[in-house]
């Protein structure tokens, strides 16, 4: 009989958590005008990138919104606190409102929920494609860490030569003034 009692609350607490791992309301997206304000984390809204502005998930936290009417679905990173209006649950950038087709509408009905995967977006840090450089001197193709080392070799050699070529510098005499009339304190 014990068992049973401690059974049912801790069904309904994980049932209280499934319900709001998925939330389910009414999404805006952020007026133009906002364009290079900062955020709570922070950082400046580009209207390009994929962010959202959320009441209750982390900062940080990763999203999976979902076009409830279209079923199209985007990822967005919760870089700001709010909407605070009646019934919507999360503000997203232009480009993510974009990428589920609410812009013409300006609200839409959408599912949100913690993103339990890494989003397709982004890719592991161990796995990024190395840049090549053009050495404007030699016209060949460098890594970003082998022709910083270059330019730092260089640097050095033409700090040393200038060193080694220190020029004398003679000091100029010193300057005096003549002064013509008297030098009275008196007037006349």
């Amino acid at each position: 009989m014990i068992k049973k009692l401690l059974i049912i609350p801790a069904l309904t607490f994980l049932c209280i958590l499934c319900a709001s791992a998925q939330q389910r309301g009414l999404a805006t997206y952020y007026s133009h005008r906002l364009h290079g304000v900062r955020m709570s984390d922070g950082t400046r809204y580009h209207r390009d990138s994929l962010t959202c502005a959320h009441k209750d998930y982390p900062l940080g936290t990763i999203l999976k919104v979902r076009n409830v009417n279209n079923d199209k679905e985007v990822y967005v990173k919760v870089t700001d606190r709010g909407p605070y209006g009646r019934g919507k649950i999360i503000d997203l950038s232009y480009a993510a409102a974009r990428e589920i087709g609410i812009i013409s509408q300006g609200i839409a009905s959408v599912e949100v929920e913690e993103a339990k995967v890494r989003p397709p977006f982004l890719i592991p840090d161990n796995n990024l494609v190395q840049l090549r450089l053009r050495d404007p001197l030699t016209g060949e193709y460098l890594s970003y860490s082998d022709m910083k080392a270059r330019n730092e070799k260089r640097l050095a050699a033409k700090t040393e030569r200038m060193a080694r070529a220190a020029i004398k510098i003679k000091r100029p005499q010193p300057r005096y003034r003549i002064l013509q009339g008297s030098l009275s304190a008196k007037s006349k």
